[in-house]
């Protein structure tokens, strides 16, 4: 199943056609409150059903040179939800060179996550996978580096809240039932959803049986061989 978004930047093409593609029209773009407003496409669009690939316009805001579809894809990568292993094409104009210096670069590093061109048979050809490529999220986004953005200061400021988001985590409380919290710009940032996303506590668990696996194997081998 294929999904595609799509602005009045990229009317042009029936993306319908020759394919099976449902189509979301990305509106009421909201540039103070961009993460916010990501995160709210997100729900209304990703979280109810899972497609194999998810096309994403390059410029999404008002410029053609904003480059918003690597933020909103990486945004998709850091979820929680249905859709965070898909397949993601980001389709635009430009060649990767001009979009080296974006601060969201690296998430064309990402497995299963590429530039196409903005063409019905770039698009259509892409479209044909049945499949999305197997890897571990957590892993995987150890390959992106994001500046500190300016409303969190510096190192300190990050601490604390990502002190208060643990806590919270810990206590298995959902930060997202506090609107006090879902209201600050520093809990709703893809900074923080980054580092959510790559030190979330219900993957560690997930994974906590294959450690303790290893762990044993290692041990049995020690014993073996005489070590230790």
């Amino acid at each position: 199943m294929n999904l595609i978004f799509k602005t009045s930047k990229y009317k042009e093409i029936d993306f319908a056609q020759n394919q099976e593609f449902t189509v979301k029209v990305l509106e009421n773009y909201n540039q103070i409150k961009i993460d916010a407003w990501f995160n709210n496409e997100i729900r209304k669009n990703l979280d109810a059903k899972e497609y194999t690939n998810i096309f994403i316009p390059l410029s999404i805001g008002q410029s053609y040179v904003d480059y918003l579809g690597l933020r909103f894809a990486l945004h998709v990568r850091t979820s929680f939800g249905k859709n965070k292993c898909s397949n993601l094409f980001i389709y635009g104009t430009e060649n990767v060179d001009k979009l080296v210096q974006n601060d969201c670069f690296d998430v064309l590093k990402l497995t299963g996550v590429k530039l196409i061109d903005y063409s019905k048979a770039a698009i259509a050809k892409a479209g044909t996978l049945l499949e999305c490529q197997e890897f571990d999220q957590q892993e995987e986004l150890e390959k992106v580096n994001l500046p500190l953005p300016s409303y969190l200061f510096d190192d300190h400021s990050v601490a604390n809240v990502w002190g208060m988001y643990k806590l919270l985590e810990l206590g298995q409380i959902d930060y997202k039932t506090i609107p006090e919290l879902t209201e600050r710009k520093d809990m709703t940032g893809l900074y923080l959803k980054l580092l959510m996303a790559r030190n979330s506590l219900t993957n560690m668990l997930r994974k906590k049986p294959k450690v303790e696996q290893l762990y044993k194997a290692s041990l049995k081998i020690k014993k073996n061989h005489g070590f230790g």
